[in-house]
C-alpha cells in the first residue's frame, strides 16, 4: 500500500514527516456517494502507522478525487484526521462489550430513572426474562414480595450515601419461582 503526498499543507507535515518512516497497517476501504452537490470520496478508515519508539496511531483517509480536462482522474484531494482516541474508545468498548456478554453473572443496566436498558445473556438464564421482555421495564418486576419496605429503603439509602449496595435478596423468576441471590447494585 503506497501513498504518494504530492502537496501538503503545513498542518499536515507532522503527519508526512511520521508517516515517511512508520510501517502502515492495510486499511479497509468505503467509497461513499457524493454528498448533495460534494464530490465523491474514497474513504480509508483505521489505517495504523507503527514507529520505531513510538506508539501507533490511527488515522482516517479521505480521497477527493479531482477529475482533469481529459476525464482521466489523476490526482485526488487528502485530508488526514488522527482518530486514535476514537479507534482507542471503540477497543475498549468492544472489550466491555465482550465480558458483559460472557460473564456468568447476570447484569441488569438501567437508566438514572431506573428503567432497564439492558441485559446480559445470564441475567436470561437466571430471570428467565429476555431482553425485549424486561428493557423499558423497572427491577421491581423481580420483587418477590419476600421484603418489605424498610429492607428497599435501607437499600436505597446506602446506594445513595456509598454508590454501592450489596446483599441478599430473594427474587422472582419468570416463571414464578423465586431465588436467593447476592446482589450488588452501583
Amino acid at each position: 500500500c503506497n501513498y504518494y503526498f504530492m502537496i501538503v499543507s503545513t498542518v499536515l507535515l507532522t503527519f508526512v514527516g511520521w508517516f515517511v518512516t512508520s510501517k502502515f497497517v492495510e486499511p479497509r476501504y468505503n467509497a461513499k456517494p457524493a454528498d448533495e452537490g460534494g464530490p465523491a470520496a474514497l474513504t480509508a478508515e483505521d489505517i495504523g502507522a507503527e514507529a520505531e519508539g513510538k506508539r501507533s496511531r490511527w488515522v482516517q483517509l479521505r480521497l477527493f478525487p479531482l477529475p482533469s480536462a481529459s476525464g482521466v482522474q489523476q490526482f485526488a484531494v487528502g485530508m488526514v484526521e488522527d482518530v486514535t482516541e476514537q479507534y482507542q474508545a471503540h477497543i475498549a468498548n468492544r472489550r466491555s462489550r465482550a465480558l458483559f456478554r460472557s460473564t456468568a453473572d447476570g447484569v441488569c443496566i438501567t437508566d438514572l430513572e431506573g428503567t432497564i436498558t439492558d441485559v446480559n445473556p445470564a441475567f436470561t438464564v437466571i430471570t428467565g426474562w429476555k431482553p425485549h421482555e424486561v428493557i423499558g421495564k423497572n427491577p421491581s418486576i423481580l420483587q418477590s414480595g419476600e421484603h418489605d419496605e424498610d429492607f428497599y429503603r435501607e437499600m436505597w439509602r446506602e446506594l445513595a450515601e456509598q454508590g454501592r449496595w450489596r446483599g441478599e435478596v430473594v427474587n422472582r423468576r419468570k416463571n414464578g419461582e423465586t431465588y436467593r441471590e447476592r446482589l450488588t447494585i452501583t
